[in-house]
């Protein structure tokens, strides 16, 4: 999804994960600064809690890891970078959404991943799924590729990324969409399509718009196909959502 927010953060930021005993490093993602080099006490005592997840019933579909991935920033005079603070109530948004979104929809539509995390508050997007590669050894010694799933969103508003969340209603935006990525990793009609179907879902079984500030969305899409479902809720028939679609898809190649 794009991002329309004003860009006038002046201080860089970037992704940092914390790594727990017994985790690898798994190469995309580099270690928090050490306890020592920090300078906020809130920072510090997320840091040293582990966000786990230990929800049994919910393992075989995203996996219960303790790594997350934080944002920090770059001090402009020492450049030394400094967590930026709330961490904790990062976490509590992210399990919030996974709990009662990311896990019955993938449920639901039989979806996987592996990793929800947060993305930096100036990000080029407001949200990105990709695929990782990694190697399993089998009981014969053999490397054997697999691939995860990781989703980030930005939690953060860009222009105070330590003083104001993003609302409620954005979040969900721009997890619902990701989601959708798990399926069809392209804007597709197919894409939209079953992007409308989570949404249904989303409002008729999970509630998920009765909640305050689930109607305002800080990131409206682009594209006039994926503000209707936004609208609607997900309830369009194909032939609407198709015409619609079709109409945008035929501006895009003029």
């Amino acid at each position: 999804m794009k991002n329309y927010e004003n860009r006038g953060a002046t201080a860089s930021v970037r992704s940092k994960s914390t790594l727990f005993p017994g985790q690898r490093d798994n190469g995309h993602l580099n270690r928090t600064p050490s306890v020592g080099s920090m300078r906020r006490s809130d920072s510090v005592r997320s840091l040293c809690r582990p966000y786990s997840m230990t929800r049994s019933s919910s393992q075989s579909i995203s996996t219960n890891s303790q790594q997350i991935i934080f944002s920090c920033i770059t001090d402009p005079v020492t450049k030394c970078e400094i967590p930026l603070l709330k961490r904790s109530l990062v976490v509590r948004i992210l399990r919030q959404l996974e709990r009662s979104i990311a896990v019955p929809v993938v449920r639901r539509f039989n979806l996987r991943y592996s990793l929800l995390g947060e993305l930096s508050p100036c990000a080029p997007k407001a949200g990105m799924t990709y695929r990782e590669r990694l190697l399993a050894w089998s009981p014969s010694s053999v490397a054997l590729p697999i691939y995860r799933f990781i989703i980030r969103i930005r939690i953060r508003s860009r222009i105070s990324p330590e003083k104001r969340m993003l609302t409620h209603g954005t979040h969900l935006a721009v997890l619902l969409h990701e989601l959708a990525h798990l399926r069809h990793m392209n804007h597709s009609i197919d894409f939209a399509k079953f992007l409308r179907d989570i949404y249904a879902f989303a409002d008729d079984d999970l509630g998920a718009f009765n909640q305050p500030q689930s109607e305002l969305n800080e990131f409206p899409s682009p594209w006039e196909w994926e503000r209707k479902i936004w609208e609607t809720r997900g309830h369009i028939s194909d032939d609407d959502l198709s015409e619609i679609y079709n109409s945008w898809s035929s501006k895009l190649s003029v």
